[in-house]
């Protein structure tokens, strides 16, 4: 398996299900980010009809990551180097033209509808005809995190 970060080298796969030059990526429970990231692959994955008993066991999953109780921004320590490639999922969401109605993108957020119709008028969200487009709640998702993170004290 092959990490972005030097440190995580010795996070391996003994049995060998996963080849030594493939790409991983682990996101652990503390990571501020980490249960909305989670919850950002699940939908992706749902969009490109990826198997509902999969989904069902990864949102269980990211609920033990938000309930993980300390909580802080991901940091790199010096000298570990990451890997980073400019052909990232944020471009493809922000492009895709994909629309969710307040149901669906209230389910994105595992939050209610109600609550995401509150937060769109809070903050302005756009919207066509009562449907929200995937890049718009791409950045509300990074602005939650943001938000997030001011809230503890991390700026970035």
């Amino acid at each position: 398996m092959l990490h972005a970060r030097k440190s995580y080298k010795d996070i391996q796969d003994p049995t060998g299900k996963i080849p030594k030059e493939e790409p991983v990526f682990l996101i652990r429970g503390q990571d501020l980010a980490g249960y909305a990231a989670v919850r950002g692959w699940i939908e992706l994955t749902r969009m490109a009809g990826g198997d509902p008993a999969m989904l069902n066991m990864v949102k269980g999953h990211a609920k033990k990551m938000k309930a993980w109780p300390k909580k802080k921004v991901a940091d790199l320590p010096p000298g570990d180097i990451s890997v980073w490639d400019e052909t990232d999922a944020a471009s493809l969401i922000l492009d895709s033209g994909i629309t969710y109605t307040a149901q669906e993108a209230a389910a994105v957020f595992d939050m209610s509808e109600a609550a995401f119709q509150a937060e769109v008028r809070a903050n302005a969200f756009p919207n066509e005809k009562h449907c929200y487009k995937a890049g718009d709640i791409f950045l509300f998702f990074i602005n939650r995190i943001r938000n997030a993170a001011a809230e503890r004290g991390h700026h970035g």
